[in-house]
């Protein structure tokens, strides 16, 4: 995943988002927030995806096998 993450940071206009897109697990709602937050980031010019790729990071919200 690190190395996917690096290369798409290559490219200003390329946002990965949801499940497929980040290659790692996301329930719905933290799919959905992922879009949400590159709307906002296009919307406002950040090109920088950390907060993209720190969403879903709280183990507080995942699910226990």
């Amino acid at each position: 995943v690190n190395v996917v993450r690096d290369f798409t940071y290559t490219m200003e206009n390329l946002f990965l988002i949801g499940r497929n897109g980040m290659h790692k697990y996301n329930n719905q709602d933290h799919s959905i927030l992922t879009a949400m937050i590159v709307v906002e980031n296009i919307r406002n010019g950040i090109t920088i995806k950390d907060n993209i790729w720190s969403s879903n990071a709280e183990q507080d919200y995942h699910e226990e096998k």
